[in-house]
Parts: structure tokens; sequence; C-alpha cells
């Protein structure tokens, strides 16, 4: 098996950046989801509610990034420097403290969503932390592993042979796309991915954490932010490949315990 693709969401609910290689940390990948929307109660904002997020485009720099979208010209923002106004965001049920990116950025972001939000950065200070599970073995330090903007954990990897199962009972294929995943594989068997414990890509050494569950934003396309009106794939996905209280899944999430860059191409072994 090998790592076949590569993706940040620098922003959250960004488009995607496709990379051929990157650094991956026990933060995560280098860049992903470090950014995020948040409206005017500091709740973060995603393309479950604001799907034309998904059409956003960014390219990351050495000093900040830039981002651009259909009918509005482009902007580079620059990280917040540590004299940037501070304040706690809400993510799921976690406060984050935040830097702000200034009003020029929330100008510009507020027209896509079409009402005022703020573009905010996660802080080294960010106290928000891994939340303590039954994963399995070794256990994980939860209250020493910091999180970006991610949903819930760090390193979402999907197998393309679950695509191929998925995509038989499908009337019209969906791509990977869909489902958001920062590392991507070539599995033999479908589903297979939800076995491992520990695997290792290159140097890189990854420990499993947790089935991950698929929402709404699957059924929007990646490309246009429109949703599809049968709410495929996530209700062919709920029906073939579910689990009892939990709902849909697709992708497996993990952590990293070491640092090391991968690249496409790099073989997995199953430790």
């Amino acid at each position: 098996m090998k790592l076949t693709a590569i993706n940040i969401y620098p922003l959250k609910s960004c488009h995607r950046v496709e990379r051929n290689e990157t650094l991956i940390t026990p933060l995560g990948l280098a860049h992903d989801r470090h950014w995020m929307l948040v409206d005017d109660q500091l709740q973060f904002i995603s393309a479950r509610k604001y799907p034309q997020l998904l059409r956003l485009s960014v390219d990351i720099g050495p000093a900040g990034f830039v981002a651009v979208y259909n009918g509005l010209p482009g902007i580079y923002i620059r990280y917040p420097a540590n004299t940037a106004s501070r304040y706690p965001a809400t993510i799921w049920k976690d406060k984050v403290e935040v830097l702000d990116a200034g009003n020029t950025a929330a100008d510009w972001f507020s027209q896509i969503i079409g009402k005022p939000c703020r573009l905010v950065w996660s802080s080294a200070e960010s106290a928000r932390l891994l939340k303590p599970g039954n994963y399995p073995p070794p256990s994980i330090p939860a209250d020493e592993r910091q999180l970006t903007f991610v949903d819930g954990m760090p390193i979402l990897l999907t197998n393309t042979a679950s695509l191929d199962k998925l995509n038989s009972q499908l009337d019209k294929a969906v791509s990977m796309h869909r489902f958001r995943a920062n590392l991507v594989i070539n599995g033999q068997q479908a589903w297979e991915e939800e076995s491992w414990q520990r695997i290792r890509i290159g140097e890189l050494e990854l420990q499993a954490t947790k089935t991950c569950v698929r929402c709404i934003l699957t059924t929007a396309d990646p490309q246009t932010g429109v949703f599809d009106d049968l709410k495929e794939p996530l209700k062919t996905l709920s029906r073939i490949h579910h689990q009892k209280n939990r709902g849909a899944i697709f992708g497996m999430q993990f952590v990293a315990l070491n640092s090391a860059t991968v690249k496409i191409g790099d073989r997995l072994k199953i430790e």
C-alpha cells in the first residue's frame, strides 16, 4: 500500500490544497486548519452552513496566505502579530484563545459569508486539547496533545478501496474529495483501515484513535458548494457502512507519535 494523496485545509472549510509532500507533527499536517472564521458570537463557522466556503481557494506563503474567491479581488493575509487582538472563540464545545487577523480580512470574508464574521488564527497559547477517550493502546496523553481547528483529531486517513465499495452502490460515483481527508492510501480491501492500530508511512508513526463519523458536508460538491438533493453519498453510506449510535462511517482518524516528512508514493506499513 502506498500514500496516493496529501491534502491540507489551511482555513477550516476551505477548498483543499494538494501537496506532494508535507511535514507532519503531533499537531497534525503543517498549515492544516490553523485559520477559521467566527461569527459575531465568536462561534466557529463551517461549510455545513455556508457551503460557499468550499469554493474558497487559498495558497500558503511564508508569512501568511492568499485567498481567492469568485467575484472578489484576491487578498493576502499575514499571520497576526503578538500584539493582535486576542479573545476566546468557540469550536464545538471548546473555548480556544485566538488571534484576530484584522478588519480588512474580516470585511473581505464577510462578503463571502453574507454576514459579519472575523478571521482568526490559532494561538500558540491555545488551550484546546485532545479529549480523553477509549482509543486503542498504547494510551494517548490527551492532556498534553494540542489541536488546531480540526473537528476532533489531527489526521484523517481514507482508503481508495473503501471509496470503490461506496461508489459501487451509488448511481453516480463521487470523488474522494467529498471526504476531505488529509492522507489517502490505496488499500486492498474496503474498510480495512478501521482495523489498524499503529501504522508507519515512511518515517512517520501514526496511532489510530477512532473512525470518522460523516455529516451532511459529504453531500456538498467540493467544486460548486452545492448540496445534493438526494443527500448522496451520505444516504447510501448510512445504509451500507455505519456504527450503531454513531452514524455513517468513512475513514480513520490518527495522531502522530513523532514528526517526519511524508510524500506521495511512500509505502504504508501496518505495525
